[in-house]
């Protein structure tokens, strides 16, 4: 395996502290990558797992996300890229029993989903035995996973011990890793054993022209959550269907079309009463002409 570091220099940073930590030179026990998209959150988590799994022997490791198809999709192909020409490494892709293992070391990386729709208590994990975890994306996680992963973590016992790590990346949300992590760590209050990095896509030295000129086509409100990062609570306001709007942008001067049909649409829910006058363009066009309120 080759992971080169030196394009990216938070990942390089992220990777040594773990490292520390593993080998009991440092307090630190709980390592977040959060922040924007393609910030190299994931690929560097991956390759600490597989130097971990490669370096003590007989160890287990395990990944989470929400689902087994969420696994496939996303960290499973990461895994495969990092190990692709190496001999020291083998899959087992039992439906029951999913795991990469270390020929040399015969330490093995577990993928499992969470599934807490289907087993909300989570019993199936009650049993578990790690050396460390990795949760990929955890705010799509729940709170009940994270405490019973601490509960479990080092419960693997070997010859020459490896210090119990949690790895775990996210993007912004209003999930509970909100309150959790992100607010605690702006306002300088993480616990001790708590190390959080936080990664832009200008990180990450491999990111084409070609993504950078995709994400400027997105809509304002998602560009500032996931390219910049931002955790502002984007839906707090409600208005879920207009989440793009802006006053600058969308507000000014509008005159009925005398060739196109005129809509009229009744809010009852409103008081008063409102009625929209409006008029349509094609499929990307709406004009809102008037609100008149009716008492």
């Amino acid at each position: 395996m080759q992971v080169d570091l030196e394009k990216n220099p938070k990942q390089a940073e992220f990777f040594y502290e773990v490292l520390r930590a593993v080998s009991g030179n440092s307090e630190l026990r709980h390592f977040f990558y959060g922040g924007a998209i393609r910030g190299g959150k994931s690929f560097i988590c991956a390759a600490i797992l597989l130097l971990l799994a490669s370096r003590y022997k007989n160890t287990r490791w395990h990944v989470f996300r929400s689902s087994f198809p969420a696994l496939e999709s996303t960290i499973i192909p990461t895994f495969i890229k990092i190990t692709a020409r190496s001999k020291e490494w083998g899959w087992n892709r039992g439906n029951s029993n999913y795991f990469l293992y270390n020929r040399k070391t015969d330490s093995k990386i577990f993928f499992k989903g969470e599934n807490i729709s289907h087993d909300p208590n989570l019993e199936d994990l009650l049993g578990l035995e790690t050396n460390g975890i990795f949760y990929e994306q955890i705010e799509e996680l729940s709170e009940k996973l994270w405490n019973i992963g601490n509960s479990r973590n080092g419960s693997w016992y070997v010859d020459s011990m490896p210090k119990p790590i949690t790895l775990a990346t996210f993007n912004p949300s209003q999930s509970w890793i909100k309150n959790k992590i992100h607010i605690p760590f702006m306002n300088g209050q993480l616990p001790k054993e708590y190390h959080y990095k936080l990664a832009l896509p200008t990180d990450n030295a491999f990111v084409t022209q070609e993504q950078y000129d995709n994400w400027n086509r997105l809509d304002e409100r998602y560009k500032r959550q996931f390219i910049q990062g931002d955790w502002t609570n984007f839906d707090d306001n409600g208005a879920l269907w207009a989440y793009a709007y802006s006053q600058a942008k969308h507000l000014g001067k509008v005159e009925l079309d005398p060739k196109q049909e005129i809509k009229l649409s009744f809010d009852f829910n409103k008081n008063p009463m409102c009625c929209s006058v409006f008029q349509t363009f094609g499929f990307s066009k709406i004009r809102i002409v008037e609100t008149i309120k009716l008492p």
